[in-house]
């Protein structure tokens, strides 16, 4: 079962995304956003005192599932 913080990192990167409706097929602008909900992310990481491997694991989870990435480029990014 996955834990909270992942579910919702998942969430609330979705809910960005639905909310800036931006062309995610735009390399540029892909990685623009990502760099914003990692940022927000991190943020939420540290009021949460998660520790660094899971924010990172969240952050490829995040890259994959919501931005579309491949899974080698999603790690590339944490």
């Amino acid at each position: 079962m996955e834990n909270q913080y992942v579910s919702e990192s998942l969430r609330i990167a979705n809910d960005i995304i639905q909310l800036v409706k931006i062309d995610l097929k735009d390399e540029m602008n892909r990685q623009i956003l990502a760099s914003y909900i990692f940022g927000v992310l991190n943020a939420k990481a540290i009021q949460e005192s998660i520790s660094p491997i899971d924010v990172q694991v969240t952050m490829i989870r995040v890259g994959i599932e919501a931005l579309g990435y491949s899974p080698e480029a999603a790690t590339q990014m944490t």
